[in-house]
């Protein structure tokens, strides 16, 4: 058995006057004061004659010893003006010295109180007795349920009692007891019957059973009793020594929990920006949205230098807005388990947490597997399968349950049905790609252009775009050099255009247009002729030409097509008043 790990400072008061500073309601009586007589006087009526005789000798003396005093004070000599000057200020300094010496030693009283009241604030005292390593066995009783659980020391591995192969939280159940054994108290109160009762410790709801390995099996039980709103603790009662202590939440937090607080919780896969892929969601078995990383980007995409694309739901790829996208990977690598709810489910029981029909997630991503001959660094590839139910009853997690398939092989299929913060799944579960992506129906930079040739009733206008390549230069918003507006010269079939910052205007009107909604039905996209067609072409860039063909659709909107993709609508009015600012420019040339 350990030593008591009780510490108390010098001149520490009794566990009766700590109870007191608990603010019990059981005082303490000081011992009452005695006064000391000065003297003590016969009765009047009973002094005998050698009482009389006595009292007469002392009164004769007094009267002498006052003749003699009177008789020195005569023949004192008298003191010169200097001597009485003297005496006066030794006087004073004799006053000034009583003083300080009284407030010295009144400071060095109040000093000595504080410096002992703060020993006495500073007591601590353990509340276990027994030594943490030697627990085998912990038994416990709570609101929730009555589990017992025991160490087996030859796989050193701790057991849930009623199922062995409930996966308990080895790491926990480490350092459970040790985590009693840190509790401190700052009371310490002998117990009575009527203190536990008082206390809330009698009938308590939670109640920790530790055993030790020794044969005889020692056996410390501990009481979580009501809260001390003036200590700001609990109640808590170790029937070994048979004391009342006060504690912080941590033991209620270690103990009035249920089963499965205790179960091992998995680890969610490492998915960052050097392991993750992509991720794609579907629901009974239609895909919904497909959404990659790819940090080098897309080279002959309008949004070459973006990191996020969404597949499907579209036709080709398309940017994740920049803005949109800043979260993304961060959002992605903090997924993970909170709680293990059932450690084996299947079948009808699925239902219960909505896993019958789920929503499912599946996260691509990679994993070192080695080296090749080569040296160098090999990959797995895996694919995380997350089915997602219905919330729990507090509405802040999901239940989720998963596989795992290693180069295309099933690795893990554990039946587990593990929580997951639902803040944390809700934008992938609800992820709509529109709200991500970039609305303008096409880009392409002026500085990358060399023609724009548009179709518009019969007419066809080809606008030319050259840049001096000696021209002057100026610092971007985004931290490189671009020719300055003064470099651009822009003709229109071939005539000069006199006024570059009205074409500049009407192109960036024309590249502006946005979306305002996704067709994504294949049966309500329009196969006619377009209306409107501009093709730009840019030869020094991966993706050298964009097409752009609109169609009209309703009376509102014209069905925009992108190198053959039919998925967008814009405005059809917007759509006009871009190309009439186009047309417009035949008004500038020479």
């Amino acid at each position: 058995m350990k030593e008591d790990k009780t510490k108390q400072s010098a001149g520490e008061e009794t566990s009766v006057t700590a109870e007191n500073s608990a603010g019990s309601g059981t005082d303490t009586q000081a011992a009452p004061e005695t006064q000391a007589a000065s003297g003590t006087q016969a009765a009047p009526g009973t002094q005998t004659a050698a009482d009389r005789l006595a009292a007469a000798d002392r009164r004769a003396a007094e009267k002498q010893a006052a003749a003699d005093a009177k008789t020195a004070g005569k023949n004192k000599p008298e003191l010169t003006k200097r001597q009485q000057k003297n005496r006066r200020h030794m006087m004073t300094a004799c006053i000034s010295l009583a003083v300080v010496v009284i407030l010295a030693v009144a400071v060095s009283f109040t000093l000595g109180e504080v410096a002992e009241s703060e020993e006495e604030e500073t007591a601590t005292y353990g509340v276990m007795e027994m030594d943490p390593d030697d627990v085998v066995r912990i038994e416990i009783h709570n609101t929730y349920d009555n589990m017992n659980f025991y160490y087996d020391e030859d796989d050193d591995t701790w057991y849930y009692e009623d199922d062995t192969d409930f996966p308990v939280n080895q790491t926990v159940f480490t350092q459970i007891a040790e985590s009693i054994e840190e509790l401190y108290s700052e009371v310490e109160i002998e117990a009575t019957s009527d203190r536990l009762q008082e206390y809330g410790l009698s009938d308590s709801d939670v109640i920790v059973s530790v055993f030790d390995d020794d044969e005889d099996g020692t056996e410390e039980t501990y009481y979580l009793g009501s809260y001390n709103s003036t200590m700001g603790g609990y109640y808590f009662y170790n029937s070994y020594r048979d004391l009342i202590y006060i504690v912080d939440s941590t033991f209620g937090n270690l103990f009035d929990v249920d089963l499965y607080t205790y179960a091992e919780v998995d680890s969610f896969p490492t998915l960052d920006s050097t392991t993750f892929v992509s991720v794609e969601k579907r629901t009974d078995g239609e895909l919904d949205y497909y959404l990659e990383y790819i940090p080098e980007g897309i080279s002959d995409n309008m949004y070459s230098t973006m990191t996020w694309y969404f597949g499907s739901p579209f036709g080709q790829m398309q940017a994740v807005a920049e803005d949109k996208a800043t979260d993304m990977m961060s959002d992605i690598a903090s997924l993970d388990f909170e709680k293990t709810v059932n450690y084996y489910c299947t079948g009808d029981d699925l239902a219960q947490y909505g896993l019958d029909s789920p929503q499912t997630l599946y996260f691509y991503y990679y994993t070192v597997s080695g080296t090749d001959d080569d040296g160098e660094t090999t990959y797995n590839s895996c694919v995380m399968e997350l089915k997602v139910g219905d919330k729990d009853d507090t509405g802040e997690y999901y239940y989720t349950a998963y596989r795992v398939f290693i180069n295309g092989l099933l690795s893990t299929d554990n039946k587990k049905v593990s929580l997951i913060d639902a803040d944390d799944l809700a934008w992938l579960l609800n992820l709509d790609p529109f709200d991500y992506m970039y609305m303008n129906i096409f880009y392409a930079g002026l500085s990358d252009i060399e023609t724009i040739e548009l179709q518009y009733n019969d007419e066809v206008y080809v606008f030319t775009v050259e840049i001096d390549e000696e021209g002057e230069t100026v610092l971007s918003s985004n931290g490189e050099y671009a020719y300055s507006n003064s470099a651009y010269t822009f003709y229109l079939n071939g005539a000069t255009i006199t006024d570059g910052d009205e074409m500049r205007n009407a192109y960036l009107e024309l590249v502006s247009l946005k979306i305002i909604e996704f067709i994504e039905d294949d049966e309500k996209k329009i196969d006619v002729d377009p209306t409107i067609t501009w093709t730009i072409t840019m030869p020094d860039n991966e993706l050298s030409e964009i097409v752009v063909e609109l169609t009209p659709y309703d009376a509102s909107s014209y069905q925009v097509t992108v190198n053959g993709v039919t998925d967008f609508k814009c405005s059809r009015q917007e759509a006009l008043d871009a190309i009439d600012a186009m047309i417009s420019m035949v008004d500038y040339t020479e």
